[in-house]
């Protein structure tokens, strides 16, 4: 049965709220030709060239700015055409990075997470004796993400695929607390299929299981279903 979750709360709420808002900016961008088209049709030229300005130093903005172009490029071509309604979803969505709740929460893990992390320091400055410039990626790695460097960790290789999936099988049945997996892409297909027997098996067992994937990178391989299945594991 699909558990109700904070995540999930506030996935609802915010997809509310940015519907009700993108509605509000599709009627103001109409008001706005009306009022053009009705009551402002003497000063329909300043209006609009002052619209088309404001629109386009937001647009140069957008493109001097560090994002990739599938993300520039979708909020480029509607800011353009429909300056009003661009302009107020772009600072609506386009600017949001997370609510103030969910940044607050994630520096309270930072705060109890991060001091725990092991010193590397002795490890670093071994590094940076050998390889320098590899010592100063690991320096700026962590300064900025903080992924500390480590060392004498066990590393398992595996020449076959399918031998990797059968350790991290046997791995998965022996979870006894919580099961956090993250990948780029997923298929809906053979290997997947043992994996999520697995998950399934876990979850009936009291075991906490997360899966995290990027839907970009799955988009070829799954669909909703696939998203409403594992919910109600």
């Amino acid at each position: 049965m699909k558990k109700d979750t904070l995540e999930g709360r506030a996935r609802s709420k915010n997809g509310v709220k940015r519907l009700c808002f993108s509605v509000f900016c599709i009627l103001l961008e109409a008001a706005f030709i009306v009022m053009m088209i009705t009551k402002l049709n003497e000063y329909a030229e300043i209006v609009n060239l002052i619209t088309r300005l404001f629109a386009g130093v937001l647009v140069l903005a957008l493109y001097a700015s560090d994002k990739t172009s599938s993300m520039k490029i979708p909020w480029v071509i509607l800011i353009l055409i429909f300056p009003i309604m661009g302009v107020a979803l772009y600072l609506l969505i386009g600017l949001n990075g997370g609510t103030r709740k969910m940044r607050e929460r994630y520096a309270d893990i930072d705060r109890k997470l991060l001091p725990l992390l092991p010193d590397n320091v002795a490890c670093l400055e071994k590094m940076n004796a050998k390889i320098p410039k590899a010592g100063n990626i690991s320096a700026y790695i962590q300064r900025n993400a903080h992924y500390p460097v480590y060392q004498n960790t066990d590393v398992t290789y595996y020449d076959a695929a399918e031998k990797g999936l059968d350790a991290q099988l046997e791995d998965l049945s022996k979870a006894e607390k919580f099961i956090f997996m993250e990948y780029h892409a997923i298929e809906d297909d053979k290997a997947w299929k043992k994996i999520q027997n697995v998950l399934e098996e876990r979850v009936k067992a009291g075991v906490e299981v997360r899966v995290f994937y990027d839907d970009m990178g799955s988009i070829g391989f799954i669909n909703t279903d696939f998203v409403k299945k594992l919910q109600f594991i």
